[in-house]
């Protein structure tokens, strides 16, 4: 039992790897329409203002516990939402 547990454990920690690079993947195509085609509408820059002040919360919280999925995961985030709002600041009509 306690040999099953270790490798559901491992199996979910070395996917949290994964998750760490494909949840950041999944803004792109939100970047991409800002920086490339120049379309803001209907995007919140204090909506992605927030979620990049969260991520930046998360990833302190990550650096503290040495969590280093959450680590990967709210700094590619952080980056990510900062470039959206960045975008919607130059963008925007």
């Amino acid at each position: 039992m306690v040999a099953h547990r270790s490798m559901v454990r491992t199996f979910f920690d070395d996917g949290m790897y994964l998750m760490a690079l494909v949840t950041p993947l999944l803004t792109i195509p939100q970047l991409l329409t800002i920086w490339t085609q120049h379309q803001t509408g209907g995007v919140s820059q204090l909506t992605w203002g927030a979620y990049a002040v969260m991520s930046g919360v998360w990833l302190i919280y990550g650096l503290l516990q040495r969590q280093k999925p959450l680590i990967l995961s709210q700094a590619c985030l952080f980056v990510v939402d900062m470039a959206i709002v960045l975008g919607i600041f130059i963008f925007r009509p």
